[in-house]
């Protein structure tokens, strides 16, 4: 979050981080960068004067994140294309490869995880990760 606010005042960002999360076993960089490019897209896309909200939550062994945005949103039928390598949606005009958010997908999937989509035209989008707990072995 706070590195997302650095170099921009044109949208406002706010969290609901509970204290303590539980820890994921992974790859701390990656996951790191999945959820920065979650913000960092939600930024982006929304207005100035627009807000960004972050939401993490412990649910049934899994951590989830929600990063939602009040930007123009995303209709259904390019839902999936987004997440494709190159991917954009159509009429796009912000700048971007189109790897982000495969590059995302791909890590949530390389921890068991997933990131989906929750957005309308006109309504803004919703960007749900969910990441498992990981199961240490112990020996008895």
């Amino acid at each position: 979050m706070a590195a997302a606010e650095i170099g921009q005042d044109e949208v406002r960002l706010t969290y609901d981080l509970p204290q303590p999360l539980p820890r994921v076993r992974g790859d701390a960089d990656r996951l790191r960068q999945l959820v920065d490019n979650l913000i960092a897209n939600a930024v982006k896309f929304s207005s100035t004067g627009g807000e960004v909200r972050v939401l993490a939550r412990a649910d049934d062994g899994r951590v989830i994140v929600r990063v939602d945005d009040d930007g123009p949103g995303i209709p259904v039928e390019e839902q999936e294309q987004i997440f494709e390598k190159f991917g954009r949606a159509v009429g796009s005009s912000k700048p971007g490869t189109g790897l982000g958010l495969f590059l995302a997908r791909s890590f949530a999937e390389a921890h068991g995880g997933s990131l989906e989509v929750d957005s309308a035209p006109g309504e803004g989008s919703g960007f749900i990760l969910t990441i498992p707990l990981g199961r240490i072995n112990q020996a008895a």
